[in-house]
């Protein structure tokens, strides 16, 4: 795998973000799949936010992991790219240091790791690797975010990230050391 080379990105969890996340969430009784709707949901509106910010075109709403019966029935974020695929958005909690590849064909997918109480979102980093569904992933694994930019369909003016002191992203926080 490549290093990384630009720092993670930390970026805000709006207020809307959160309120979205228990709109979804709201249906279940099962608190393990309350939390994993609620989770999912910021994960996929942190990395739309994020990606929209660097000039990327998303369809958030047309997305599955926007939708109640995809949410009902998988257990996977995904983020719909026009002219790219599926991007899964895979939420994990602070200090852990593996993720879980989910299912699906997405493109990749982005790890995105929240603070304890769910202020930031960090974006770890992009992973399309060789693992099979179910494994554990190291975070050490994840490739550069700008891999992921870098394949993406010409858009315009796509921000390659250069360093985070010439980033100015809408909810981007600092970089993470």
């Amino acid at each position: 795998m490549m290093p990384l080379l630009t720092p993670p990105l930390k970026y805000r969890v709006a207020p809307q973000h959160h309120t979205q996340s228990r709109r979804f969430a709201a249906p279940y009784a099962h608190g393990a799949k309350r939390q994993q709707v609620y989770l999912n949901t910021l994960a996929i509106a942190v990395v739309n936010a994020c990606l929209q910010d660097l000039g990327v075109e998303t369809r958030l709403e047309q997305s599955p992991g926007w939708q109640w019966q995809h949410q009902a029935l998988t257990t996977v974020a995904e983020l719909l790219i026009p002219n790219y695929g599926m991007l899964a958005c895979v939420p994990i909690l602070a200090g852990e240091v593996v993720f879980v590849l989910p299912p699906g064909d997405q493109v990749g997918c982005v790890v995105v790791q929240f603070d304890p109480e769910f202020r930031y979102g960090t974006l770890l980093g992009f992973y399309r690797g060789s693992a099979r569904v179910g494994d554990d992933v190291a975070i050490a694994a994840l490739q550069d975010f700008n891999v992921l930019l870098e394949q993406l369909p010409e858009q315009g003016a796509i921000a390659i990230i250069e360093s985070p002191a010439q980033t100015q992203l809408g909810g981007w926080v600092e970089p993470v050391p």
